[in-house]
């Protein structure tokens, strides 16, 4: 059913609706949701590129391939970022009804726009958490009851997706080929949102805590326990704005002012789609931490870098000695890593035998008698390569 307008009315003068305290329409500067949505959607679309990057890195480095779990990954974000671009478009209509003109709606651009929106709107929504799924089989294909149930969430979310783009279709397509605003899309649609809000809540919270059990009997230290269920956990933020979509998905049916609470309804679904990328990249990224970043040179100039300040600060608070290593019988030998030799300033020494000269977190090799070198545990203040000699002497 279209909506029916008496001909020779200036559509851009009427409201869709009426404002209830009485006061005119705003037209031209009114309350607008625009940034809200924008800032949601951009900021986490940028969140979620660089974790599907740093996920696709990961992968790619240590097998040599992507899996089923990475193309869905892939995919949520092509379809999420179209779907947020088109939101973008439909900035017009993120106020108040009563400041929105009928002109506005009318437009075959903006029902064309309606339709991608609401077209797109399941698939990127949906299959990220496919892809954590995928993951899931993946990672805990070896037990016979959570393969059952996650592949019963996959058949319960690849089905409402078929459904929702099935009424989409069928509601908000063009009657004989006309773009115009049709009633029964605003209706459908709100309904299919409400029980798809409901769904996604229940899918996030199957995605939480479906996990858990087998974390939970994994033959980890009780640290790393709690590490590996804090990287599945933050399927918590998911389930936070799935939860808040859905009471705005409410309001719409139940309060007057739909195009108001759609707008908060469409940052509420970027931000759920966008995190649902970022959750399912979250094992990839500490792989990525572990794995790469931390044997990385830059990470080792970075650590160098602190713990060279925080030895210079120490050696200020407190006396400070330059040592030399000796043998048995007391001679002064200088340490030698490889053809140079070092003058090393220390705070305290503890002696034992044998081994090397540890430096902070560094092992540096020394000669490799027993006899002639100590092993020594300091704090480095400083080091300077000296020309190649036998020996330095106490200072």
């Amino acid at each position: 059913m279209s909506l029916q307008i008496p001909p020779g009315m200036d559509l851009s003068t009427i409201p869709l609706m009426a404002n209830p305290n009485g006061s005119p329409p705003n037209f031209v500067n009114p309350p607008s949701q625009e940034a809200i949505s924008m800032g949601v959607g951009l900021t986490f679309a940028i969140l979620s590129f660089l974790a599907l990057s740093l996920r696709l890195v990961s992968n790619w480095k240590f097998s040599r391939k992507l899996m089923i779990d990475d193309y869905l990954c892939l995919a949520g974000f092509i379809l999420m970022t179209g779907y947020f671009s088109v939101g973008v478009t439909m900035s017009a209509v993120s106020r108040h009804s009563w400041d929105v003109p009928l002109s506005v709606l009318m437009e075959p651009s903006f029902n064309k726009k309606i339709f991608s929106f609401n077209f797109l709107s399941a698939p990127a929504i949906c299959t990220p958490k496919l892809a954590i799924l995928a993951l899931y089989m993946r990672l805990f294909k070896l037990e016979r009851w959570f393969r059952v149930c996650a592949w019963a969430t996959v058949a319960l979310v690849v089905a409402f997706t078929i459904s929702c783009v099935s009424v989409a279709a069928a509601a908000c397509a063009p009657q004989h080929g006309i773009w115009t605003l049709r009633m029964t899309c605003g209706t459908w649609m709100t309904k299919v949102g409400v029980v798809g809000g409901a769904l996604w809540v229940a899918v996030d919270v199957i995605i939480f805590c479906l996990p858990l059990p087998i974390i939970l009997t994994l033959n980890l230290t009780l640290k790393k326990k709690i590490a590996v269920a804090l990287v599945f956990m933050t399927g918590l933020l998911a389930i936070i704005c799935s939860i808040i979509s859905l009471y705005y998905r409410v309001q719409i049916q139940r309060a007057a002012d739909t195009l108001w609470n759609a707008a908060i309804v469409q940052a509420c679904a970027f931000a759920e789609g966008y995190i649902t990328i970022i959750v399912s990249c979250t094992p990839a990224m500490y792989s990525f931490y572990s794995n790469i970043f931390i044997t990385s040179s830059f990470y080792s100039n970075l650590r160098s870098t602190f713990s060279r300040g925080k030895g210079s600060q120490a050696s200020s608070n407190a006396p400070s000695k330059a040592y030399a290593a000796s043998d048995d019988s007391g001679s002064s030998k200088g340490f030698r890593n490889g053809t140079q030799d070092y003058t090393i300033e220390v705070k305290t020494t503890e002696i034992a035998r044998p081994g090397s000269i540890a430096v902070g977190t560094e092992e540096w090799a020394g000669q490799q008698n027993p006899g002639i070198w100590k092993h020594m545990t300091f704090e480095r203040a400083s080091m300077s390569v000296k020309e190649p000699a036998t020996a330095v002497s106490p200072v």
